[in-house]
């Protein structure tokens, strides 16, 4: 479990409670992720069961900061019939369309957190940092469309400041917020978390760059990243920075039916081409191959998911059950 500011401050404090444990921890950056499990439970949380979640900043005296509270539920055990659902989206705030308050902001994340899921998939493109968002965009047919903006998004980004900058204009909207609140998140990153289709040892030719090194604007990205989508990994468990690079392709058994393998196509890209050479160019790394091969041949079971999150709806109102205080707004936007 992380708690990150922008920058984080030393001294940082999570808590997460199940029941009557809780576990706190405290590292000055990037701490490794604690296990949500009472004193008699050595294998981490039990399957099917849901916790709700504090978490705060605490200095040196003990003042607690803001506290935020989210919940999430484990994933279904072998004595369920393993019937999950999910959400996915991909490509954020792209194209110089951000938060725009007149339609109630990103309403799409309220329609997929409406739904209940077991989890949400971001398949990638959080963010968009080479596109900037400007107060104003014109429509063909006349109509303004308003953006809300901060400093960070009016340029593309080079700085890590810049690059933190864009993950954390995304949570200003209160859809994506409660949804990141419920819902677990499953997340890998895609081109435009740097520029777009970059390749390692790139070397830009774009006027609005000065940072024209992929390899270091690429750097910066991936920090941001791994600041603002923290990953639930068995790797994260062990000590390390939390920045080790290759956490962002992974394996996650999401139960003994459903294995969600999340890859990683930008580490070890090969250079763009027109797609005409006689010989395979790379795109996962060797490593990577190596290890989807292993993971997809000890597959069993029937892997099926229902990508709509339809099937939600009733088990999701019963996991929740009495006492757990939905947000409730008095406008709703339309889904998309």
């Amino acid at each position: 479990m992380r708690a990150v500011a922008s920058p984080p401050p030393r001294g940082a404090a999570g808590r997460a409670t199940a029941g009557t444990a809780s576990r706190s921890c405290a590292r000055p950056l990037g701490y490794r992720a604690d296990r949500l499990h009472r004193p008699d439970q050595r294998q981490g949380p039990p399957s099917d069961t849901q916790y709700e979640v504090e978490l705060f900043f605490e200095d040196e005296n003990g003042k607690r900061g803001e506290v935020g509270v989210g919940r999430f539920g484990t994933a279904p055990g072998h004595r369920s019939d393993g019937a999950q659902s999910f959400v996915w989206t991909a490509d954020t705030a792209g194209q110089g369309y951000g938060i725009n308050p007149d339609v109630g902001g990103m309403f799409g994340y309220e329609a997929m957190r409406a739904v209940e899921p077991d989890f949400f998939l971001h398949a990638g493109d959080t963010i968009y940092a080479d596109g900037p968002i400007e107060e104003s965009i014109e429509e063909p047919d006349g109509t303004i469309w308003r953006n809300l903006v901060t400093d960070e998004v009016t340029k593309v980004a080079e700085t890590l400041r810049e690059f933190r900058g864009r993950h954390s204009y995304n949570l200003r909207d209160e859809n994506v917020r409660a949804l990141y609140a419920e819902v677990p998140v499953i997340a890998t990153w895609d081109d435009h978390e740097t520029t777009n289709n970059w390749w390692p040892g790139e070397v830009l030719e774009d006027d609005r760059y000065s940072v024209v090194d992929v390899d270091t604007l690429a750097a910066r990205g991936r920090r941001a990243w791994q600041e603002y989508q923290p990953i639930a990994d068995v790797r994260s468990l062990k000590p390390g920075t939390g920045f080790e690079p290759e956490r962002i392709y992974r394996k996650i058994s999401r139960g003994p039916a459903l294995d969600v393998f999340v890859l990683d196509m930008r580490t070890h890209k090969g250079e763009n081409t027109d797609g005409r050479e006689p010989r395979a160019t790379s795109m996962l790394g060797e490593e990577r191959l190596q290890v989807g091969a292993e993971g997809s041949a000890s597959l069993t079971g029937d892997l099926e998911g229902d990508p709509r999150g339809s099937a939600a709806g009733d088990r999701g109102a019963r996991r929740r059950g009495p006492g757990v205080d939905r947000q409730r707004r008095g406008r709703r936007a339309p889904g998309p």
